[in-house]
């Protein structure tokens, strides 16, 4: 039997390439290649690119003046991501919903009718954790809860492993 956990793992080359495109501020580009990596996957993990991608088209409704697409897109993502949280692959997942929370509030401040007035510079990039590569067989592995485990061989360690202090 297996332990392996759908957060272990590496993110596929598609999703980095779309997290890269949404970083970017290009929601809609970000949306296609996340959108492709989702039709690929047929684990759970494709639960959390499509949280991720229909947070991209939330923002690309908001930045075409759609209020009523932002917020259905948002409402949706939520589905998708949060039980993925705190992170999930190296996406550090709360924090991409803290921040399009944030966003959602300041839309629904404004209402459609100043939808005008939205500031872009609350569009925040997803964010990546640290990686770090087993010593044991080479293989680059991902913090969870603090955890550290190689998807490979099953070495583990803590987060507190890697306070190292020299006298």
């Amino acid at each position: 039997m297996s332990d392996f956990r759908p957060c272990d793992g590496r993110l596929p080359e598609k999703v980095l390439e779309g997290i890269a495109a949404f970083n970017a501020g290009d929601y809609f580009e970000a949306h296609e290649l996340l959108e492709a990596a989702w039709v690929a996957e047929t684990g759970e993990i494709r639960d959390l690119y499509r949280g991720i991608l229909q947070i991209a088209v939330c923002y690309f409704h908001l930045s075409n003046q759609n209020y009523d697409g932002a917020q259905k897109m948002y409402a949706r993502s939520l589905k998708w991501l949060v039980k993925w949280q705190p992170s999930c692959r190296g996406v550090r997942v709360t924090k991409l919903l803290r921040d399009a929370e944030n966003v959602i509030q300041a839309l629904t401040d404004l209402g459609p009718e100043r939808i005008s007035e939205f500031n872009p510079v609350l569009f925040k990039p997803v964010q990546l954790e640290q990686h770090y590569w087993c010593d044991r067989c080479g293989a680059e592995m991902f913090e969870h809860n603090c955890k550290i485990t190689c998807p490979n061989c099953g070495s583990r360690f803590d987060c507190s492993d890697l306070n190292i202090h020299f006298d």
